[in-house]
Parts: C-alpha cells; structure tokens; sequence
C-alpha cells in the first residue's frame, strides 16, 4: 500500500500547487488591509458564480455558515458558526476569511486550511474562537499546500489527526500570533511530517497548552500509553530494504509559559531518516 501510495504522488506536480498556494498567499495578504479598513455591511448574504467558483460573502451579524462547495468565502465579522467546508482545496484553490467575532467551528474533515492536491487557506482575524474539527484541517496539506492563520485572541483547538500543522509531500502550516491558546490532538499533530512532507505550527505568544496522544495505544512498547507521532516529529517508512525517508515536523513557539503534553514519539522526536523539531524561545515551561 505504501508504495502504491508513493506511485501515485510521484505522478502529482506538487511544486506547481505550492507556488500556485505562494501567489494565493501573497494576494491574500495584500486585499486583508482592504478588507478590514471597510466599514461597511451587507443588508443580506452574497452568493453567486463568478466563472467556475462559488463565491459567499457575509455580514456582521450571526451567521450560519453551511455549504461545502464555496472556493472563496469572505465573513465581515460576527459571531459566526461554521459546519461545512470552508477554506479547502480539493484539486482546485480555496480560500476563506473572516474578520472577526467569537467564532465557533463544528468538526468536518478536509476543512480551514486544508489542501489535498490542491490548495486551501483559511483566515481568521479577532475574537476568542472555538475549532472543534476531524481530520486533514488546520494547516494541513497531502500532496498540496493547507494554511491556517489566527490573529489575535484566546483560542481552542481539538483536532483528530493529520491537523495542526502536517504536511505529507506537501506543505501543512497553522500559525497563531496572540493569545494564550490550547491545542489538542489525537495523531500526526502540532507540527508533524511524514514523506517529502513540510508539517509546522508556529505560535507567537501566549500561555499555551499543547496536548496530543489518546487514540492508538503504544502497548507493548509502553502498556499504559498512547501514540501521538505530534509536536515537532517527522517519520518516514520504515522497510526491511530501506524504506522511505520521511519528512520535517516543526513546532515553533517564541513566548509565553507553555506546557507540552505528548504520547509516544512526541516532542522533537523522529523516525527513520526524518527531522523533528521544537524551538522555544521563551518563558518557563513544562514537557
């Protein structure tokens, strides 16, 4: 199976999907002072087909946020609640922005910054928000580019697996610039990578608590834990012949009293011709 799978990511042109993600990004990062210095409001929610792609946008109010086939989704601020897929490239580019509000997201997998060949990014300005999502979301990109971007406020992260800043011969990264934040996580989190993969989390300040492990356990090698491959840890596959080497797990955090709480193979650790990784750059923390 594994070589099946390197079979087919070797027919994937996956550096043509990260520069495509480099020119989204950069596009992005030029229309977001725009888009916050307007004042402005909607009387009721956009939604209409500019080419090939659904477009929403919404106002300041409490909105739902429902559908899974929208490639750009702009929110002007609220309290919003999302539980379709947003921000998610599946063979295509994606892009989702909200400027800000105490935002709840309830799970889905392949969502808020996910690319599978392909390319998605997921925006989120202010406010104390609650992510509550499956798999492949976060930051995470499996022969494509996911981006994740938080600014500003006390956040809550739970994810299942493959989140959190992973990359899979592709590019995953989560990135939260304020506030004291927790994050948790079942597998492969938190700045994690596998083959030709480039996993990492970034956080630039706060008090935060990472949390990973729970959902496999790890006897017989240790009875009474759980596996968690997470907070900067790379891994390649592991064959009698060789294997394959694995990819670059990185989680970067520059300040704040922190706490690291990880399963087996966590914390800077790697495997079989891979890197892991974590860099922290200030205050007195606990691993």
């Amino acid at each position: 199976q594994e070589s099946a799978l390197m079979d087919l990511f070797a027919k994937v042109e996956v550096s043509r999907i990260l520069a495509a993600g480099g020119v989204l990004t950069d596009r992005m990062k030029d229309i977001l002072p725009k888009l916050a210095g307007f004042k402005g409001d909607l009387p009721s929610p956009l939604r209409l087909r500019v080419g090939e792609m659904i477009v929403e946008v919404k106002g300041r109010g409490s909105d739902l946020h429902t559908s899974s086939d929208a490639r750009l989704v702009v929110d002007l601020g609220g309290d919003d609640t999302y539980s379709g897929r947003a921000g998610a490239g599946i063979g295509y580019s994606s892009l989702l922005i909200d400027l800000g509000g105490d935002d709840q997201v309830k799970g889905r997998d392949l969502s808020l910054g996910a690319g599978l060949l392909g390319v998605g990014i997921a925006c989120f300005i202010g406010g104390d928000d609650r992510f509550a999502t499956g798999s492949l979301s976060l930051g995470s990109g499996l022969a494509g580019m996911g981006v994740f971007m938080k600014s500003g406020g006390n956040d809550v992260y739970s994810s299942k697996t493959l989140s959190q800043g992973f990359g899979l011969a592709g590019f995953g990264l989560m990135s939260d610039d304020a506030g004291s934040d927790s994050y948790d996580g079942q597998l492969f989190v938190q700045g994690a990578a596998r083959h030709e993969g480039l996993g990492w989390l970034v956080d630039q300040e706060g008090r935060d608590v990472y949390r990973a492990g729970g959902l496999i356990p790890a006897a017989p090698l240790v009875p009474n834990g759980t596996y968690s491959f997470s907070q900067g840890f790379g891994m390649g596959y592991r064959e009698d012949s060789g294997g394959i080497a694995g990819g670059v797990g990185l989680l970067t955090d520059h300040a704040g009293e922190d706490w690291y709480l990880g399963g087996v193979y966590s914390q800077a650790a790697s495997y079989w011709l891979a890197v892991g990784s974590i860099y922290d750059a200030g205050g007195n923390d606990v691993y």
